[in-house]
């Protein structure tokens, strides 16, 4: 057997260890009773070592010496590469680091469920201190086996790999240069009127269905998947089993129609991946900004165009008792109603970005070594009231207490969105260069050739492509602000 075909047994092995994992992870979050949380952490700590184990042998490391000198067909090529970048990612840290990471993190992740909520950013710092020397030192390890640019290159690309910080500041200095004077803009055009007030009964019941009729119409493939409830939205599962949640409140149905488009854009990625590929790393989804194109096309710009949120409201008014009945112009109004706020979760789609390259800007310093933890609070500050007119001094728990990313060690991670929201509006103007309008598609009831669109356009691809190799196959250039920013002008009336 030829070392190339040892490599892709054992990742192949390696998956199906993964495959467990995930289901362990999905049930502890869905379904599992607290009582069940010790014997499951216990079951995880075993598999995850087991995946460890075999991720670490030191046989990998002759096997894919030999394989490199080996005859590949291009596709074994690109497979071989991405194997090459899994053994990396986890042979690169020496074993006392990752241990002291995992402590780190802990104990800091404790810390701040608790200090954020008290706004004690000095009772923070005590452990987010070692986590982001922890994560400094990380960096340097990376970027010295990967030849990066900076340290935080190494970092970022961990979630968004082929995609640089260079890249990440053009794009960002282009948005941070537009986005503020937009929002003055709308929020001038919004003043005098008042955002759209749904008022009614909302079952969680009534808003399951909602949520299965909105799934089935984006084509969500029930025998293949299902929705759950869960305390924070996400998407997971295995090829044939896509698991997505939302959550629910009672007092208002948009924010879970919403988290479900999005989740259900995820899915549908993870389900368009090649299937002749399964269990090998260039089989999986190429980056996290590329993956939140995906999910954010189908919230953004599929969710928020006029006809969705008339199938939408078709099906509402059906099912809630209603104040008043809604319209689909009520429900595209609420949805893209623009207004600065401090939590980023909860953002509108113009203001997002800013509060992620804010992020972006202090975790770059903290990495670089150009900033310490001490900075963090002032520097938040600081930009916040350039990019959106808010101040949060002494704001801890709404300013830069608010994220889990940081106290978890997920440096790098942030990018991701707003390249995300880029890429989800580059891949638009694309497709409707071939296709026509969004619009018109989804009026028409079947969007099957958008899914087809995006299928043979981006989910196919897998991680055979580099992230930039990929955008520009698929749009005809590589990652650029441009059509983001038309795209708010057109939606928003600029």
């Amino acid at each position: 057997m030829s070392a190339y075909s040892q490599l892709t047994s054992i990742f192949k092995r390696v998956s199906y260890y993964q495959h467990a994992l995930t289901l362990l992870h999905w049930d502890q979050e869905v379904k599992m009773p607290a009582c069940g949380a010790g014997e499951r952490g216990k079951a995880i700590a075993e598999l995850s070592a087991l995946v460890h184990q075999n991720l670490c042998d030191p046989q990998l490391e002759t096997l894919l010496a030999d394989a490199l000198q080996e005859p590949l067909r291009s596709e074994e090529s690109a497979s071989l590469r991405e194997i090459k970048r899994v053994w990396q990612d986890n042979n690169l840290m020496p074993e006392n680091l990752v241990r002291e990471q995992a402590i780190a993190h802990s104990r800091c992740q404790q810390a701040w469920n608790t200090l954020r909520h008290e706004n004690d950013w000095n009772g923070f710092c005590e452990s987010f201190e070692p986590v982001v020397e922890l994560a400094r030192e990380q960096a340097k390890i990376r970027q010295q086996a990967l030849d990066t640019a900076t340290p935080y290159d190494a970092m970022l690309s961990l979630y968004s790999q082929g995609d640089s910080a260079e890249l990440v500041d053009r794009v960002f200095t282009q948005l941070k240069s537009e986005l503020p004077g937009m929002i003055a803009a709308i929020c001038d055009k919004q003043r005098g009127l008042q955002k759209p007030q749904i008022s009614g009964e909302f079952t969680l019941e009534q808003q399951r269905e909602l949520s299965h009729k909105v799934m089935a119409f984006l084509g969500f493939d029930f025998n293949a998947g299902r929705l759950d409830v869960s305390a924070h939205p996400f998407s997971t599962g295995n090829p044939g089993d896509q698991r997505i949640t939302t959550r629910y409140n009672t007092e208002e149905f948009i924010e879970a129609l919403y988290a479900t488009v999005h989740e259900t854009g995820h899915s549908r990625y993870e389900a368009g991946l090649p299937v002749e590929w399964r269990g090998l790393p260039v089989g999986q989804a190429r980056n996290m900004g590329v993956h939140e194109s995906q999910s954010l096309f189908y919230e953004k710009h599929i969710g928020n165009s006029p006809a969705f949120c008339d199938f939408v409201v078709s099906h509402a008014n059906q099912l809630f008792k209603l104040g008043t009945p809604l319209s689909g112009g009520d429900l595209r109004r609420a949805v893209t109603w623009v207004e600065p706020g401090y939590i980023r979760v909860i953002a509108d789609e113009l203001t997002y970005p800013l509060h992620v390259i804010l992020r972006f800007e202090i975790e770059k310093g903290l990495i670089n070594g150009e900033m310490d933890v001490a900075d963090i609070p002032s520097a938040w500050n600081e930009k916040m009231q350039c990019y959106l007119g808010l101040s949060t001094e002494n704001n801890y728990k709404n300013g830069c207490m608010q994220d889990v990313h940081w106290p978890s060690g997920a440096f790098g991670y942030f990018p991701s969105y707003t390249l995300g929201a880029v890429n989800a509006a580059q891949v638009r103007v694309a497709l409707e260069a071939q296709l026509g309008s969004i619009n018109s598609i989804v009026e028409s009831g079947d969007i099957t050739p958008i899914a087809t669109w995006l299928n043979d356009n981006i989910w196919q691809h897998a991680c055979f492509l580099e992230s930039q190799e990929l955008i520009e196959k698929a749009t005809g250039k590589p990652t650029s602000a441009d059509s983001l920013l038309s795209h708010f002008k057109v939606q928003y009336g600029l």
